[in-house]
């Protein structure tokens, strides 16, 4: 996924969470700056799905730890990944 944007990453990661259920029906899509654990309901398991999605998607492998205590938005997990994604396109 070379030269992918952030506003991409954001937008698919919105699309994909959507699709495999990762937010609460109830409470709809949510904004990329949303805390998805304090207000959106994400609990450990959805914290771990997010997880396994984005390698997958990605292979960018973010540890639970970051996911749950600095990464707690889409936008912010947006931007790690692009960030991962820039390095590794220079280290190659």
């Amino acid at each position: 996924m070379t030269g992918i944007s952030e506003a991409d990453i954001t937008s698919h990661l919105l699309n994909l969470s959507e699709q495999h259920g990762v937010f609460s029906s109830e409470c709809g899509v949510p904004h990329v700056d949303d805390d998805l654990i304090a207000n959106r309901g994400i609990d450990s398991m959805g914290a771990a799905y997010l997880q396994a999605m984005i390698e997958e998607e990605y292979s960018v492998a973010i540890p639970l730890a970051i996911l749950v205590t600095e990464l707690r938005s889409i936008r912010s997990i947006a931007t790690y990944i692009t960030n991962c994604l820039r390095v590794r396109e220079t280290s190659n």
